[in-house]
């Protein structure tokens, strides 16, 4: 399979997933007034309304939750919302992680609570209704600012990366170059493995473990992304440069361009989204394939590291 067709594929298969999130809303699981639901009761993208008690805990990913009764165990709400009206009751830990709350003053909650406000509402809209976030742009002006925003943040980023790590980003930039095909293939694997990997970890955020192990992924996956990205503006601007010019450009103009063609694409919501998704699959992989452009094999660190070019410039 070429990574074209590969690339394609993903979309489709992203897009067939948002469509189904834009179906109707399910039913919302409940608890009735005077019942006790005695497991721990796990939702994702289904609202769950507690009128009664839930005696060991719940778990909500992309839905609201909504306590009017008493949760006797933990409270972990990841990209949802989660209500708490006078008179609602939790006796354990409440975790919020990407959502937001309403939670009426005189309600009762004994834990602590935890909150991580990982892309705040952005985390709610993505999970509550993917189609909606996928495909639709507002041009308003917050949406104008927050482009900018990105352009000038993944300029600086990059800049700094090559003063910092020249090395490392050359012999990165040169390994997506020569090897795209078994970098898209390894961001396909990143991308699967690190999915599971949250959902197990956010199953277990009803207990304290599953919380340091979210943030820990979200924050590796980020920085994976981040480093990945950064490869992809140099690799794609002097690739670009180099189809209308023939001769080989600056690493700033290479940057310049990339950052903003992204910039330009991100107005354009079908495109934006095969894009992000084909830039997703190639920023993973590079970095899972060089290793953050070390060279140095994951699992067999007694050998010598993979040979890569020396210079203090990226190519």
């Amino acid at each position: 399979m070429t990574v074209r067709r590969l690339c394609l594929t993903l979309a489709a298969l992203l897009l067939l997933a948002a469509a189904a999130g834009a179906a109707d809303a399910p039913a919302p699981i409940t608890v009735p007034p005077g019942e006790t639901a005695p497991d721990i009761i796990v939702s994702f993208s289904t609202p769950v309304v507690i009128d009664g008690t839930a005696a060991d805990g719940v778990f909500v990913a992309g839905a609201d939750l909504t306590i009017n009764g008493t949760v006797a165990g933990d409270v972990a709400v990841m990209g949802g919302r989660l209500v708490i009206p006078a008179g609602g009751t939790v006796r354990g830990k409440v975790f919020l992680v990407g959502s937001t709350s309403a939670v009426d003053p005189s309600c009762r909650i004994e834990g602590k609570i935890f909150t991580m406000p990982f892309l705040g509402g952005e985390a709610q809209a993505m999970f509550s209704n993917p189609a909606g976030y996928l495909l639709s742009v507002q041009y308003d002006f917050g949406f104008i600012a927050k482009r900018v925003f990105f352009l000038l943040f993944w300029f600086l980023l990059a800049i700094t990366l090559a003063k910092l790590f020249p090395a490392h980003v050359s012999f990165a930039i040169t390994r997506l170059k020569t090897d795209p095909g078994y970098t898209a293939g390894l961001g396909v694997v990143t991308i699967a493995g690190g999915a599971v990997l949250l959902m197990v970890a956010l199953a277990l955020s009803v207990i304290f473990i599953g919380i340091p192990i979210v943030v820990l992924l979200l924050l590796g996956l980020f920085a994976a992304w981040a480093f990945g990205m950064v490869i992809l503006f140099y690799a794609a601007g002097d690739k670009l440069l180099r189809l209308l010019r023939r001769t080989a450009p600056s690493p700033l103009a290479s940057l310049v361009t990339a950052t903003l063609l992204w910039t330009a694409i991100k107005f354009l919501p079908g495109l934006s989204l095969v894009v992000s998704l084909a830039a997703l699959v190639f920023s993973l992989g590079i970095t899972v394939a060089t290793r953050f452009g070390t060279g140095v094999p994951w699992f067999r660190r007694h050998r010598k590291p993979v040979a890569r070019p020396a210079g203090a410039r990226p190519a």
